[in-house]
Formats: structure tokens, sequence, C-alpha cells
């Protein structure tokens, strides 16, 4: 990485002579960004980014890199703010669909979140990397109390991907609200079996269990939450 932004940088800098097109000037900014990316060097990799999206205004990819790293480095409404931007020029990109929903999901924003994120999620590949998306666009749906397109996308999550243990507890959790107490024993039945040793679920049976006056079995799984 060291040779290659040792040259890249010589390619874009004043001296060279032929000066590179506008096309050769962005792929050199942009594998910039990606080398300086590659070596955590994050400040230098957005520069790079920003100056790659200066010279192909209208296109996403550059913009939507920039946000990445500066997510990663924590700068959030920056990122937000060129998510944004690269959503603007690509609104179809499921990716950059995804991004923004989860940023949005991590700072509060509920509603967008949901939106963004139930219009990229049944575009994914119908596999288990698509189950982390849906698990999330139900806990969007369940911030807005809306706890039937929660359950819903919190199916389609354990469709994909049977193992995921907070999912099965969310699930769980709505159905103890509405009562569904022989439900709500199954989920968390499932969880204990991914989590054994997990209290959280154990009470959360012991509860079930009580609602349907099996005391002793309650009592087992209090004593097991407890241990």
């Amino acid at each position: 990485y060291d040779d290659a932004i040792a040259a890249l940088t010589r390619a874009v800098g004043p001296d060279v002579d032929p000066k590179l097109d506008a096309v050769g000037q962005y792929n050199a900014y942009f594998a910039l960004g990606e080398a300086n990316a590659a070596k955590s060097s994050t400040r230098e990799a957005i520069k790079d980014f920003e100056a790659a999206a200066g010279l192909q205004p209208q296109n996403a990819i550059p913009v939507y890199n920039k946000g990445v790293l500066q997510e990663q480095a924590g700068l959030k409404p920056d990122a937000e703010a060129s998510y944004r931007s690269a959503l603007a020029k690509d609104p179809g990109s499921i990716q950059i669909q995804t991004a923004l929903g989860l940023l949005l999901a991590v700072e509060g924003n509920a509603a967008e979140s949901a939106t963004l994120l139930a219009s990229a999620a049944p575009k994914l590949t119908q596999d288990a990397k698509a189950a982390p998306i849906y698990a999330r666009l139900g806990d969007q749906y369940a911030k807005q109390n809306d706890y039937a397109n929660a359950d819903q996308a919190r199916r389609q999550a354990l469709a994909l991907n049977p193992d995921d243990a907070d999912v099965r507890l969310a699930l769980a959790g709505s159905e103890m609200m509405r009562r569904q107490y022989v439900a709500a024993l199954a989920q968390y039945d499932a969880a204990a079996n991914l989590r054994p040793t997990d209290p959280a679920i154990q009470n959360g049976r012991g509860v079930a269990y009580k609602n349907l006056k099996q005391y002793p079995k309650a009592l087992r799984a209090f004593q097991q939450a407890l241990a």
C-alpha cells in the first residue's frame, strides 16, 4: 500500500507531465482512498474520496465510501450527510439505503429507518446476510408500537437465520404482551437451546410458566435464572 500511495500521489501531483485526464484523476483518487482506508489512514482516505467525488459529481460510490469511513470514525452526523447525498445520486441503491437505515436506527430515528430498511430488505439476497436487516427493521417497527409489522420482520429474520436468539427473545416479548404465553414459551425454549446460560431467557420462561399457572416449571426456570 505504501508503494501504491506514493505512485498515485505522484500521478495526481502538480509536477506530473502529461497530466491525467479527468477519468484518470478520478481513478487515481479513488484508488488512493482505497489504499489509505486499507492502511486505516481514515482522514486521508476521506479526503481522497472527496476529491474523487468532485471529479464525478453524479457518482454515488465515492460519497458512499466517504460516509462509511466517517461512520467508522464516529462522525455520525457527517456520515449521515454523506449517505443522504449518495442516496440522492442513486436513489435505488440497496447498499446506501441499508447503510443510512442502520445509521438512523442507531441515532433513534425509527420511522425513517424503518422506511429505508423496509425498502431495502426485500431486495437483498434471501440468505443469512439479509437476516440482520430484517431484525433491525423489526426493532424500528417496535419502537413505533407497530408490533404486527415488527413481528413479521422478525419472523422473516428467523426464516433466514433460525439461530438468532435475540430475535427469538424479541418475538417472545411480543407474544407475552399479547398474553400468548404458549407461543412465547416456544420462542423462549428455542432461545434457551441457543443460549442455555442466559438468565434473561430463563427468567422469561419463568414468567410465562407462572402466567400459565404451571408453578413447579416456573420455579425451576427462575432457579436456573438465579444460578
